[in-house]
C-alpha cells in the first residue's frame, strides 16, 4: 500500500541468548553517533530537510573528529 519493502532477518537457531547482527550492528552505532549531538535527541524541526541537514551536519561534524584524531568533552567524561 506504501511502498515500503521489509527484509525480515531470521535469527540464528545455533546461538542461543544476544547474537549480534552486522548490519543493524552499523546501524545502532551511527544512531548512538547521532544521538550524541544534544540537538538531534528530540525532534526540535518542523521540516524534514531541516531535520536531514542536522543529521548531516552530526555525521560531519562525526568523520572530521575521527579523520583528525579530536577528543571532545561529553557528559560521559566530564
Amino acid at each position: 500500500m506504501l511502498g515500503i519493502g521489509v527484509d525480515v532477518v531470521p535469527r540464528n537457531e545455533q546461538v542461543k541468548g544476544f547474537s549480534v547482527i552486522p548490519r543493524r550492528w552499523g546501524v545502532e552505532r551511527s544512531f548512538g553517533w547521532i544521538m550524541m549531538r544534544r540537538h538531534l535527541a528530540h525532534d526540535y524541526e518542523t521540516k524534514p530537510a531541516h531535520s536531514e541537514s542536522m543529521i548531516r551536519i552530526a555525521m560531519i561534524s562525526n568523520l572530521a573528529k575521527r579523520a583528525t584524531g579530536e577528543t571532545s568533552i561529553t557528559w560521559r567524561n566530564s
